[in-house]
């Protein structure tokens, strides 16, 4: 039995849900915030309760708008969104894998703004909420007074989410612009993960000395709240990190392997063919190594398989007037060009994820392809032998 999410809501079709680990963080937020304002300015517990909420509720928001950042920059891009879901220490947005049809060629080329799109979004917040703080200006009253702290906090949270995220080192926004930046300047997938997961590993360190360090030489021990978070956010950081070293290692180990054995002539056939037309085309290519698609040769990205079952239903009388594409499916199709590069089965392997199909042009109109689920299986096979 699957475990029901606390709360999820859905905007735009895309579901967005809070964990139970983000309304507790929120609870204990809350619980830090709200003395400081009862015993400093004696108010009532529940206009406290209420300042401390609204400034957890900026935090929850920030987030948000981090990952929404990250959705509409891959909207824009042609990007499909599944998912955003809100942390205790942060937030995800999951998209559709880069291979597949829903993710085009300026998709994948452009992870790198995808990434930068979230701690932008906290910059231009903290920006803001600084303005709405220097127009309150010096307070002169107690709404005046809790007005601007409500502003410097939001500043202060929406920068230091700017400036985390942007930290050059996995998993964190950063990190994957570190990697898309090593790969545009000519750098393998394999090399550009092991960077990026290395800087990740040296920040959780960093994280630690910059938290706890301090507080052991001023005082002679560590400030035991800090410190707790210091060792919360520097075992994410390393775990996080640490889960892109296996498929690096494994990209790293197909760097020699030659998938040319694996490549096949594509044969696009209009979607109006005839399925009677198709079974004489088959017949006459049985021999041949040959691929068959059903779309335009201009756009890859709208191709379709036929489906046998659906085939298989049609009686051979009616396939005369039935058109291949009243007897095909959607294929997930990765475009790919491997000329010039140092790696080819790294590269392939790496823009081909979650894709039925991969092709490259190899001339107008005209491509060679291969399975992705054969391709990935015979690099499985080879990385075992390796081993």
């Amino acid at each position: 039995m699957s475990q029901r999410q606390p709360l999820t809501v859905t905007v735009r079709q895309i579901p967005v849900t809070i964990t139970a680990s983000t309304l507790i963080a929120a609870v204990v937020l809350a619980w830090l915030f709200w003395p400081t304002w009862h015993q400093l300015l004696g108010i009532s517990v529940a206009g406290a309760v209420a300042i401390a909420a609204a400034k957890v509720l900026i935090y929850l928001l920030s987030i948000l708008g981090h990952e929404v950042a990250h959705a509409v920059v891959g909207r824009m891009l042609g990007r499909t969104v599944s998912y955003i879901r809100l942390t205790a220490l942060g937030g995800v947005t999951g998209f559709e894998r880069a291979g597949s049809k829903t993710a085009p060629a300026k998709a994948r080329n452009g992870q790198w703004l995808i990434a930068a799109a979230g701690p932008l979004a906290n910059a231009t917040f903290a920006l803001a909420w600084w303005i709405i703080g220097q127009v309150i200006g010096t307070p002169e009253s107690v709404a005046d007074l809790i007005a601007s702290d409500v502003a410097r906090t939001a500043a202060w949270l929406n920068g230091a989410l700017a400036i985390f995220n942007a930290i050059p080192g996995l998993p964190l926004d950063g990190g994957q612009v570190l990697v898309q930046l090593v790969q545009r300047r000519g750098g393998r997938p394999s090399t550009a993960l092991l960077t990026g997961a290395w800087a990740g590993r040296a920040t959780s360190v960093i994280v630690l000395v910059v938290l706890i360090v301090p507080a052991l030489l001023a005082d002679g021990r560590p400030h035991s709240l800090r410190s707790v978070w210091a060792i919360l956010i520097a075992m994410i950081l390393w775990q996080g990190a640490s889960e892109a070293l296996p498929y690096a290692r494994t990209l790293r180990a197909v760097t020699d392997l030659d998938p040319s054995a694996l490549w096949k002539s594509v044969e696009v056939l209009p979607p109006a063919t005839s399925m009677s037309e198709f079974e004489r085309i088959a017949q006459q290519h049985a021999t041949a190594e040959k691929l068959m698609v059903v779309g335009e040769p201009t756009d890859p990205s709208r191709w379709l398989r036929l489906e046998p079952q659906a085939f298989q239903t049609v009686p051979v009388s009616a396939r005369g007037a039935t058109q291949l594409s009243a007897v095909s499916v959607p294929l997930t199709v990765a475009v790919v060009q491997l000329t010039g590069l140092p790696s080819p089965c790294e590269h392939l392997l790496e823009t081909s994820q979650g894709a039925e199909f991969i092709v490259e042009s190899v001339g107008a109109g005209s491509y060679r392809g291969m399975s992705g689920h054969d391709l990935r299986q015979w690099i499985q096979s080879h990385v075992a032998q390796a081993r």
